[in-house]
């Protein structure tokens, strides 16, 4: 809900900047995890432009993890944005990369993605996709 998603931000705004990597006893860095919680509430809500402008500061602070799981979550969250908004081009690369980042690392959630992807191709009109669903091609765009 909204008051969720004001504590979020308020977290987020808090936290000092060079405690962007510390994980302060978790898995996964604060600053990470914070934005992945956020990219989810606001997409799920709606919110997609605020949600896109929390994808990218957490996808800029995965590039200098070497760890699977806090990249996992960040682009777990960012898959879920762009299937929520309908954006399928876009979310079809990160789903991607979830998977690898997943098999890389043994995270169990690799199924939710493998998932994804098949639901994502389907609505790209992959036509094995389309043929395992028992799905008809979707619509073309006039």
């Amino acid at each position: 809900d909204t008051l969720t998603v004001l504590e979020q931000e308020r977290w987020v705004a808090a936290l000092p900047d060079e405690w962007a990597y510390q994980r302060l006893g978790g898995s996964t860095p604060p600053a990470i995890f914070d934005r992945y919680l956020l990219v989810q509430s606001l997409a799920a809500l709606g919110r997609f432009a605020e949600a896109t402008a929390y994808e990218t500061e957490m996808l800029r602070l995965v590039e200098r993890i070497h760890d699977a799981h806090p990249i996992g979550l960040a682009h777990q969250a960012a898959s879920l944005l762009h299937t929520t908004k309908g954006d399928w081009a876009r979310a079809h690369p990160l789903i991607e990369h979830w998977i690898e980042v997943a098999r890389a690392g043994n995270l169990v959630v690799r199924y939710r993605a493998v998932a994804l992807s098949a639901y994502v191709l389907a609505q790209l009109g992959d036509p094995l996709m389309l043929q395992i669903a028992h799905c008809p091609p979707p619509a073309k765009a006039s």
